[in-house]
């Protein structure tokens, strides 16, 4: 059975996109809070690379939040939809994704950002699905992946689905890239 929870202490919950999408936010966050006190303290500009960082992990976590929300939970929870959000993973898909989202829109002036950023969205996810392939085709067995390597069952309707799914993952990771983009484009500037 799948299994989203990340209750275990482990360094196997370093396999999971989500955990990685929310230390990578995390990560991000801190340099960034830490860069903008010294902005305050030394009157510096901060690079358009911090807001790039930032934009990159906003989409990752965003990428974990609709994941879980349109396909993992509906899929795999069912009638237990909700369950997707207990415990940890309250954080995980849900509280930290959707505070980065308002963070990045709202509250970033990211006017030294072109539109190519929303491709630099994609990089996270797209090294990710590669090393996630890798790992289940290299675990396969009588042409099934063994469900201890699908870590997120996205074989589990065979190899022509996890295809489609990857198409549909990159094209949804580019997509909450440039919204991202264009809506602190929009919002930022009609909130100041």
């Amino acid at each position: 059975s799948f299994d989203m929870t990340f209750k275990k202490h482990s360094i196997h919950i370093f396999k999971y996109f989500t955990v990685l999408s929310n230390i990578l936010m995390g990560i991000v966050a801190l340099v960034f809070a830490i860069r903008e006190i010294l902005y305050l303290k030394n009157n510096k500009e901060i690079s358009k690379y911090f807001y790039v960082a930032k934009h990159i992990a906003t989409t990752c976590v965003a990428l974990t939040f609709l994941t879980v929300v349109l396909l993992l939970a509906p899929v795999f929870y069912k009638e237990k939809f909700f369950d997707a959000f207990h415990d940890a993973n309250f954080f995980y898909h849900f509280l930290n994704p959707v505070l980065a989202i308002i963070v990045f829109v709202f509250f970033e002036n990211t006017n030294k950002l072109s539109i190519k950023t929303a491709l630099f969205g994609m990089v996270p996810f797209g090294v990710y699905s590669i090393f996630y392939l890798i790992t289940a085709i290299t675990h396969m067995s009588g042409g099934k992946v063994d469900t201890k390597y699908d870590w997120y069952g996205f074989f589990y309707f065979g190899i022509p689905i996890f295809f489609v799914l990857m198409i549909f993952m990159i094209s949804l990771t580019f997509l909450i890239s440039f919204i991202l983009y264009k809506s602190n484009k929009k919002l930022y500037k009609n909130s100041n």
